[in-house]
């Protein structure tokens, strides 16, 4: 994600930097939406504001420096039905129900985000300098979209995004493309090393819709419109 949004912000914005401020980007840690949502939970925006955000410091000797343009908070789509995603959503009075179709189910989580944020509306969200994203249905959609051209990811079953995916990762890495593929590889270091590969050919913008929606916010919030 962070290689596609720094290539296609690059003209508009020059070199754009991201950081992970939770969860630590660390493939052994259980329930990355959970963390996404409790940090939410336990920062109110006052908060992040004035500990993340430039611009928004409480003190005049805080260093600016260290501090971000927006906020990104991201879940992926395919968390919708989990036990443990949808009793968190009970407790808290949201909607708990499944949507098939991937606008839904990207409003759903955004829904939610934006909700957990305490914030009213994506709008205000996005003039807070804070991005709520949802990824249909997985991060992996986006890779797919980028690799192969001419299909429509985000309308994949979750055994074609695998199976897509796993060509794409191949061919990046050199070895044969199978049909199908048991498993997705969620080592850190390799795919960043197929994301870096990738973005020297292409990006999902204008091939996945909802990957261009997030891109539109984000660069909305950098310049605070």
């Amino acid at each position: 994600m962070r290689s596609f949004f720094a290539k296609d912000l690059r003209k508009d914005f020059g070199p754009i930097d991201f950081q992970i401020i939770q969860p630590a980007l660390d493939n052994t840690l259980p329930g990355g939406w959970s963390q996404v949502l409790y940090w939410l939970e336990n920062n109110p925006p006052e908060n992040r504001s004035s500990l993340y955000l430039k611009g928004q410091s409480l003190f005049l000797r805080e260093n600016e420096d260290v501090k971000f343009d927006a906020l990104i908070f991201q879940i992926d789509t395919d968390i919708i039905g989990e036990e443990g995603f949808e009793k968190f959503c009970r407790d808290r009075g949201l909607t708990a129900s499944k949507p098939v179709e991937p606008d839904r189910r990207a409003d759903l989580i955004r829904g939610i985000l934006v909700s957990i944020s305490s914030r009213s509306s994506i709008g205000e969200a996005i003039g807070a300098s804070e991005v709520p994203i949802a990824i249909v249905e997985a991060c992996e959609t986006w890779v797919v979209a980028a690799g192969i051209s001419d299909c429509n990811a985000e309308a994949m079953t979750a055994e074609e995004t695998r199976n897509n995916f796993g060509k794409v990762f191949a061919r990046l890495s050199g070895q044969k493309e199978r049909k199908s593929y048991k498993n997705i590889n969620k080592n850190v270091k390799s795919r960043k090393r197929i994301c870096s590969k990738l973005c020297e050919e292409a990006t999902p913008r204008g091939r996945a819709a909802h990957y261009d929606l997030c891109l539109e916010h984000i660069q909305q919030a950098i310049r605070g419109t």
